[in-house]
């Protein structure tokens, strides 16, 4: 029961690590996202003009990255890369939403909130889980190697679970893939 608690705790502590890395990529996106208003007009405008929903190089990128980080998780070296990776999706989020903000406004700001619950929102979360079985593997394989803990069937199972969360992802890139252009189409009146 101790060590669940510990579990727990740890779990706690990284995920909050972890939001706190995205809330800071997210406001730097948003400060960096302001500036550059002019540069943003016209590709924000022509976006508006021909919404075309999610792309198969932006599904195949992260996708493929959040395997790549998770499968190395079990060498260790990838949660810095997971870690890295929420800076960036922070980033990325927040200077889509100051370039919608700054080139539309208040309408602007409002589309921009809606195309990142719908193409970003159900992702966040998938990679947070991800996250987490990610520590919990590289934390029971460190424990099995240096403490000689018999552990492998937890190690199994973690790795099941993960690679079961990124099966979903991969499930969802695809519905995004056929509809979110239709989604954010239904929506485009506020960028006019």
């Amino acid at each position: 029961m101790l060590d669940y608690l510990k579990k727990i705790k740890l779990n706690k502590t990284c995920l909050i690590f972890t939001l706190v890395l995205l809330i800071t990529g997210f406001l730097t996106g948003l400060l960096m996202g302001f500036p550059n208003k002019l540069e943003m007009e016209t590709s924000l405008i022509r976006f508006a003009n021909n919404i075309q929903g999610v792309s198969v190089p932006l599904i195949f990128s992260r996708f493929s990255f959040l395997c790549f980080a998770y499968t190395s998780s079990l060498f260790v070296i990838g949660i810095p890369a997971l870690l890295i990776f929420f800076f960036f999706e922070g980033f990325i989020t927040g200077f889509l939403f100051a370039s919608f903000g700054a080139v539309f406004h208040f309408k602007g700001f409002l589309f921009g909130l809606i195309f990142l619950i719908v193409i970003n929102g159900f992702f966040i979360i998938g990679s947070l889980l991800i996250f987490i079985k990610a520590l919990e593997l590289a934390r029971s394989i460190i424990s099995h190697i240096i403490y000689k803990k018999d552990n492998e069937k937890h190690i199994l199972n973690t790795l099941i679970k993960g690679l079961a969360i990124l099966f979903i992802l991969g499930l969802n890139d695809l519905f995004l893939y056929f509809t979110s252009s239709p989604l954010l189409n239904f929506f485009r009146f506020l960028l006019s």
